[in-house]
């Protein structure tokens, strides 16, 4: 015996599937402890630097810097950049060595709404630090 599937049957499964977003927003407490490793993380050596507020969240320019003599001895190994309200909330993670001289990145994002960014450096020493940002965006680079 075939079953068939009625239209009532279909129109149900198409309601139950755009019910289920496509994407969901980050735990930022279990997305910084799969980071960390699940070390304390203390505010300040990070710094995120751009506009407050940003008219076109499409293309957003952001620079990172983590403060390090970025030596052999002690130095940034990543810097992980979260934009919580975003669709995707791990926007990325930079990698450096001794030789990259400085834990800097300069880049440009999109950004959704009114939020608080969070970047974590994670230090050879085993410390972890944190820069935040908070910033409105008028126009919301995550759609369409």
């Amino acid at each position: 015996m075939t079953a068939l599937l009625t239209r009532r049957d279909a129109l149900a499964a198409l309601a139950a599937a755009l019910a289920v977003p496509a994407h969901a927003l980050i735990d930022v407490d279990d997305t910084l402890s799969s980071f960390t490793g699940g070390k304390p993380v203390a505010e300040g050596r990070v710094s995120i630097e751009m506009e407050d507020v940003i008219a076109d969240g499409f293309t957003v320019p952001i620079s990172l810097k983590a403060e390090s003599a970025m030596t052999e001895a002690e130095y940034v190994t990543e810097i992980l950049l979260l934009a919580p309200a975003n669709p995707f909330g791990k926007v990325a993670v930079y990698s450096f060595t001794p030789l990259s001289g400085e834990a800097r990145v300069a880049t440009r994002i999109r950004l959704a709404g009114r939020q608080t960014l969070i970047a974590i450096a994670k230090y050879t020493d085993g410390t972890c630090w944190a820069g935040r940002k908070s910033v409105e965006v008028q126009t919301n680079g995550c759609e369409g």
